[in-house]
């Protein structure tokens, strides 16, 4: 079996090397992928799947949950301040170093 990653409405895709077991696509590419592949089902195996597909008892009637989008661009704004404090930390332990050893340097 052969996995896909399929990057979806990305501006540009740098694959550095494909690997072996999984391809990486862009999303208008991955129909004509799905064509290209071998058979992976026998008859009686895709006769099964159609029985499942077609039977009401299958599918759910739950409602799906929508991501709160809210709570996304909370976790965003805190990732983002951790990454402005863990900055500020870091240029002020290099500036006290900087204070520290000039001084002794003379």
């Amino acid at each position: 079996m052969h996995g896909a990653i399929v990057i979806v409405d990305a501006k540009e895709i740098k694959i550095r090397e494909q690997p072996e077991d999984v391809t990486v696509l862009a999303a208008p590419q991955l129909l004509r992928w799905l064509k290209k592949q071998p058979p992976r089902l026998d008859p009686t195996q895709i006769a099964a799947v159609v029985w499942a597909v077609r039977d009401g008892s299958t599918w759910s009637n739950d409602s799906v949950s929508i991501p709160d989008a809210a709570a996304f661009d909370a976790l965003r704004r805190e990732v983002e301040g951790a990454r402005r404090v863990r900055m500020a930390w870091g240029v002020a332990v290099l500036i006290t170093s900087f204070g520290v050893t000039i001084p002794l340097a003379y």
